[in-house]
């Protein structure tokens, strides 16, 4: 059994990978319990068992348009139970279990497409190289100018076709591997200055300059940051503490479409840690839900999400902020460096702290309130937890990402 399970849970490891649904074997709690125990044994079912149920709906957005992915999430939200339990009991039962069954492949879709929405982003050309058979085909040879032009037409066509809304020259894989070709030559600087002169586009051609010149500098830090580690057997591992948060795709991408909405970017990227940490915070107290999506479309608690604000553009949920907003991609890669150090074992930057506000949008008839918030500034927003929230401030607690989500620990 032992065997069988480690390799169907592979199988649905790979679905994921490759965008294709799962076709082998289902296997419940028990099973990997008896091979496992009983709590290594849940882990492991659990990512099995959501691998397997989500594939088909990530093989489904497979090549539809971002813009589509990411509305479809909305538009898959369930009607709530349409009956009461004292006045039909029978009639309500047989509801909520519609409403269940919905709600679950609600969260399968919305796993899904914040998935397929990461990896678009992450890496907008190597995901159009995977779906696209015709650019795989022009990036086999990057060794002249004119294969060059050839693999850009392509890609940026694929990646135009796939909806990306910022997208670039080649998959990162290729573009380094260019680096390594230019470096083994006799004249390196040389050798990039004729490929890049090959190029016909010039916007094309500041594109892939831009591209390299930010890989290099990524791997000039990589050293530095490795030297100034303190890697190796002794470096402390993240503490432990009783309870953990799991945070799911969805409740990634939905901390991400609320720090657009509460984040001014030209203030310090600490205002938006600060916003996630009080989301997560909440979450583990339980007094708004028990997900991230609960707590974000709480009523007025998050002004441009359920709120004033986001009435005024007929929005009341967090998955219809869209993601083609302008200040998505900065706050997405703000949240996710976050997050990575969160369950690394970083600090909250606002404690356990339930609340913020920001003085200066705030009415005079609040300043008073605002003004016995005892937690940290951060841009600004003040943080604190008013008197009849303190009992529901969490203890520290352990953060874990989900795998498919940053496959390469980014």
């Amino acid at each position: 059994m032992h065997t069988s399970l480690n390799t169907d849970a592979q199988r649905a490891k790979a679905a994921i990978a490759n965008m294709e649904p799962y076709s082998g074997s289902r296997h419940d709690d028990t099973e990997f319990a008896q091979v496992f125990g009983a709590e290594e044994g849940g882990k492991r079912s659990r990512a099995f068992n959501w691998r397997a149920d989500v594939s088909p709906y990530v093989a489904n957005m497979r090549v539809t348009p971002t813009n589509e992915v990411d509305a479809s999430i909305f538009a898959a939200k369930p009607v709530p139970n349409r009956f009461s339990p004292k006045q039909d009991p029978e009639m309500y039962k047989l509801d909520q279990a519609r409403y269940e069954q919905d709600e679950k492949r609600y969260e399968l879709n919305a796993d899904a497409a914040a998935l397929v929405i990461q990896q678009r982003q992450v890496d907008p050309a190597g995901y159009a190289r995977r779906v696209s058979a015709t650019l795989d085909a022009a990036l086999k040879d990057l060794s002249t100018p004119q294969g060059l032009q050839a693999a850009l037409t392509q890609s940026f066509a694929a990646q135009r076709q796939l909806g990306i809304a910022k997208p670039q020259p080649l998959p990162r894989s290729d573009a380094e591997g260019l680096l390594r070709a230019w470096g083994d030559s006799p004249d390196p600087e040389e050798a990039r200055k004729q490929a890049l002169e090959g190029i016909v586009d010039l916007k094309w051609r500041k594109a892939l300059a831009r591209q390299l010149d930010d890989i290099e500098a990524a791997q000039a830090q990589t050293p530095a940051i490795a030297d100034n580690d303190d890697a190796g057997p002794n470096r402390p591992r993240p503490e432990k503490f009783a309870k953990s948060l799991y945070l799911s795709p969805a409740d990634i991408l939905r901390l991400k479409k609320t720090v657009v909405t509460e984040w001014l970017q030209s203030d310090k990227e600490v205002e938006a840690e600060g916003v996630v940490d009080e989301i997560l915070n909440r979450v583990m107290s339980g007094k708004w839900g028990n997900s991230v999506g609960d707590v974000v479309n709480a009523y007025k608690q998050y002004s441009d999400v359920n709120g004033p604000t986001s009435w005024n553009h007929n929005r009341d949920d967090v998955d219809q902020v869209p993601i083609d907003d302008a200040r998505f991609a900065r706050a997405s890669a703000l949240v996710d460096r976050h997050l990575a150090e969160r369950a690394a074992g970083a600090p909250s930057v606002v404690g356990s702290h339930l609340q913020h506000a920001n003085p200066g949008k705030s009415t005079e008839n609040n300043q008073e309130y605002i003004s016995k918030f005892d937690g940290p500034i951060l841009g600004r927003h003040h943080h604190g937890t008013e008197k009849s929230l303190q009992p529901y401030r969490p203890a520290p607690f352990n953060i874990y990402l989900p795998e498919d989500y940053y496959p390469s620990g980014q």
